[in-house]
């Protein structure tokens, strides 16, 4: 299993889902992991944080409250679902000596999670799925791990986002217009690191 540092401790309930999403799809698609349910694979992560002494009490229980959430569960279904499709539109971001199976797989798991999120939850701004995915992979990585999912992630959010708006500009007769943000320079990442 993937293991972060240990500052996921304090993340917000929504980061910490996209974490232990992460996590599972990671486990999931391990070749040597044959036990592919995943209420199990939640149940042994939760587990782990549990049984491991660096979280307070406190901090436990939130380990399990995000297991069985909704959010959790949609982010890790949404990605086994669609994943073919989502490995096709990040390959279009990679250059050309790299594919999805050569990608480490936190890396992997995290691009596949935005790419869903940004397809399936236009009410969340893409800066902030893109930001999030950032730190998960900041939380495994350093350097210049982190600079190419942001560019990855960036040119995926731009790519989806104005390809849904024009799609639903065509399907209704009303006019949605993206708000306009100025295109970040390379973020620098607020890690969680200490």
């Amino acid at each position: 299993m993937a293991i972060p540092n240990n500052n996921f401790k304090t993340l917000s309930k929504r980061s910490l889902s996209r974490l232990m999403a992460c996590q599972a799809l990671c486990m999931y698609y391990d070749k040597n992991n044959e036990n592919k349910d995943v209420n199990f694979i939640l149940e042994a992560i939760s587990q782990y944080y549990i049984k491991n002494t660096f979280l307070d009490k406190s901090k436990k229980n939130r380990y399990i409250d995000v297991k069985d959430s909704e959010f959790t569960i949609n982010l890790i279904n949404g990605v086994i679902d669609n994943y073919q499709e989502f490995d096709l539109i990040i390959e279009k971001f990679l250059q050309k000596q790299d594919t999805t199976q050569t990608l480490d797989d936190v890396i992997l798991q995290s691009f596949r999670l935005a790419t869903f999120e940004l397809i399936n939850h236009l009410d969340t701004d893409k800066n902030v799925i893109v930001n999030e995915y950032v730190d998960i992979v900041a939380e495994f990585y350093d350097g210049a791990y982190i600079t190419f999912a942001n560019g990855i992630l960036d040119n995926i959010a731009l790519y989806i986002r104005d390809k849904k708006i024009k799609e639903l500009n065509n399907s209704e007769n009303i006019k949605i217009v993206p708000k306009i943000t100025k295109k970040p320079k390379l973020r620098r990442v607020l890690s969680l690191k200490k």
